[in-house]
């Protein structure tokens, strides 16, 4: 099959994976739901969007956060690569700015945490640079993670993955071997269309089959958007105490390290295990707060 006829199946997917979302009000209560309200109101952003964009801050502010391997005892940070799947006029850009001005804000906030100089060509940058990174090739992206914890985020995919493919494989390229990275997070956060999904992943590992890359993202597909006109947003009056995405940031940064443990719950134990496994759905226990906010703030 070749790769036209393989774009054309991965498009008709995209578009029906997009219908088949979860409700997220059957997972959350009314409080947890505050926040995919409020970015429903404002901006008609579907719930399971704005917690699909969580994640990817979740993931940035998540410091020393880790969860357990299912196999062992060994420790792994919390690093999500997000990949959003949607076509022209579903909302992509407009969401990833929202998404980029909540991490930048709050980076802001911890300067002495977020904002440190790179080392470029054996050199340390005169000025802090942001933890956000939205072009790089491979090189560039291994002198970012030397300095500091980093966001990929950029909603072409398109334009990164062709023209760097940044996820290849654990070798080194040529002239980064002197790149020291010592125990640095990268969180992905981009976006495509899908159109040319398939080169994509041709690209990102190197044609080496997906080994190690594919499996690693989590991905969501979203419906193109249904534009309302002024007249049928809810306005909400107390929309400043409304939760926002900056909120969001802030919290997961001041909890510090955080220990994840994902589980089942006991209704989806019964459906896909008859009741056999003994999971439940997730939970989370703090080793240790974060450091206070930044004297100069």
């Amino acid at each position: 099959m070749d790769d036209k006829l393989i774009s054309e199946m991965i498009l008709k997917n995209i578009a029906t994976a997009s219908q088949m979302n979860i409700k997220m009000s059957d997972i959350l209560n009314v409080q947890q739901m505050r926040l995919m309200t409020t970015y429903k109101e404002k901006y008609n952003y579907q719930s399971s969007l704005s917690f699909f964009l969580s994640l990817g801050m979740m993931s940035h502010f998540s410091q020393g956060s880790y969860y357990n391997h299912y196999a062992s005892a060994d420790r792994r940070p919390v690093q999500l690569y997000l990949w959003l799947l949607g076509a022209s006029g579903s909302g992509k850009t407009h969401a990833f700015r929202q998404l980029e001005k909540a991490i930048t804000k709050t980076e802001k906030m911890f300067p002495s945490t977020y904002l440190k100089p790179v080392m470029v060509n054996g050199k340390l940058t005169e000025s802090d640079i942001s933890s956000v990174i939205t072009h790089t090739n491979h090189i560039g992206l291994r002198q970012h993670l030397s300095s500091n914890y980093k966001i990929l985020l950029n909603d072409d995919a398109d334009l990164i993955a062709e023209t760097y493919a940044l996820v290849i494989n654990s070798s080194r390229t040529t002239g980064t071997a002197m790149i020291n990275i010592d125990d640095k997070r990268l969180t992905i956060v981009i976006a495509t269309t899908g159109g040319k999904l398939m080169k994509n992943m041709k690209n990102w590992t190197s044609c080496t089959g997906f080994d190690g890359s594919h499996n690693r993202f989590m991905y969501m597909s979203i419906p193109k958007l249904v534009y309302s006109r002024p007249q049928d947003f809810h306005i909400n009056k107390n929309f400043k105490n409304n939760p926002s995405f900056a909120h969001l940031c802030v919290i997961v940064h001041l909890f510090g390290t955080v220990r994840y443990v994902f589980e089942m719950s006991p209704s989806e134990r019964t459906t896909f295990f008859d009741g056999f496994v003994s999971f439940s759905f997730t939970t989370a226990s703090f080793d240790q707060s974060s450091e206070p906010l930044d004297k100069e703030n």
